[in-house]
C-alpha cells in the first residue's frame, strides 16, 4: 500500500469522517472510508476501566449500561472515557471515569494493571485505549453508598455482575433490562469461562 490520500468528509467535535485513496499492493487503486479521533491528547484517546469489587460475599465486575444513540438501545460496557489535557496519564483519566460513572472511589495504589494500547476497531478507526485493572476497596465510607457525578448529557446505570457463571448473569440481564452488550465485556466473560474448565 502507498500514495496515501486522506480528504476530511466532516470534522465535530469528537470524531472526524475521512475518505483515503491509496494504491494497493498489486497497483490498482484503493479508497476506504474512516473514522478518526481530533481529540487525542496522550498516547491513546481513553481508557476503559476493568474494576472489580467485594459485594455480598462475592466478587463482582463494576459495569456501565449506557444508552446508546446509535443503537437506541441501553449496551452494557466497562466504564470508560476519554483521557484529558489535564490528566496526568491515564491511570488519572481511569480513576476520574471510574468516579463519575460508576460513583466507585480508588486510588492509584488500587490500580493492579495498565494495559497496552489497544484498537478499538481498526478497520474503521484510529481510536484506542487502555485497559486499566482497578481492585476498589469496599471498605471505604465513599464506596458503601457510591454517587455518580455525571455530564448533563450522559444517562448511565450501574450493574455489578458476579465473576462467578458471569455468562450466565450476562444472559439474565440481557433478557430482563433488554440489554445489548460490548464485546469487550462478552470476551472477558468469555476468557472467565475458558479459564474454569
Amino acid at each position: 500500500m502507498k500514495n496515501f490520500e486522506k480528504t476530511i468528509i466532516y470534522a465535530g467535535k469528537w470524531l472526524q469522517m475521512n475518505v483515503t485513496k491509496f494504491t494497493t499492493t498489486n497497483g490498482g487503486p484503493g479508497i476506504w472510508e474512516h473514522v478518526s479521533r481530533p481529540t487525542r491528547v496522550s498516547d491513546s484517546d481513553g481508557v476503559s476501566i476493568l474494576a472489580t469489587i467485594k459485594h455480598d460475599n462475592c466478587i463482582k465486575l463494576i459495569t456501565v449500561a449506557v444508552y446508546r444513540i446509535p443503537l437506541n438501545q441501553w449496551v452494557l460496557e466497562l466504564p470508560a472515557g476519554m483521557i484529558d489535557a489535564k490528566d496526568h496519564d491515564p491511570v488519572t483519566s481511569a480513576l476520574r471515569e471510574l468516579k463519575e460513572e460508576t460513583g466507585y472511589t480508588a486510588f492509584r495504589e488500587n490500580v493492579e494493571d495498565v494495559g497496552i494500547i489497544a484498537y478499538n476497531d481498526p478497520w474503521k478507526s484510529n481510536e484506542c485505549s487502555r485497559l486499566i485493572k482497578v481492585r476498589v476497596d469496599e471498605k471505604l465510607n465513599e464506596n458503601k453508598k457510591p454517587v455518580q457525578d455525571l455530564d448533563p448529557e450522559e444517562n448511565i446505570n450501574v450493574e455489578l455482575i458476579p465473576l462467578d457463571n458471569m455468562q450466565q448473569h450476562l444472559g439474565v440481564l440481557m433478557k430482563e433490562k433488554n440489554y445489548a452488550v460490548d464485546s469487550r465485556i462478552y470476551l472477558f466473560s468469555l476468557g472467565l469461562a475458558f479459564t474454569n474448565k
